[in-house]
């Protein structure tokens, strides 16, 4: 049995929708079983990863943070309190 999507009301496969309402926000590969959900975006959990040190976030604690580009990203605890000790020093 074949995984499919509808999107204004045509029938595609997972791996082909258009949507991109099942495409990883980590590798941009269709996801097809379990998935994580974090930040708005639908992650594989192997994909679920700080932007800053790639740990593995599925699961834990994780803080949204805006990456350079202004595109919210995961980051773990370490890097969120490293990235405010920054902001403090800098007087932001």
């Amino acid at each position: 049995l074949t995984e499919v999507c509808i999107h204004n009301g045509d029938i595609y496969c997972a791996t082909h929708n258009p949507s991109g309402d099942n495409m990883c926000a980590g590798c941009g590969a269709a996801i097809q079983g379990t998935a994580s959900r974090a930040i708005g975006k639908v992650w594989h959990p192997a994909c679920l990863v700080c932007h800053r040190c790639q740990t593995p976030l599925s699961g834990k604690k994780f803080f949204r943070c805006a990456d350079a580009g202004g595109v919210d990203q995961p980051w773990c605890e370490k890097h969120i309190r490293a990235a405010k000790r920054k902001a403090a020093q800098a007087g932001h």
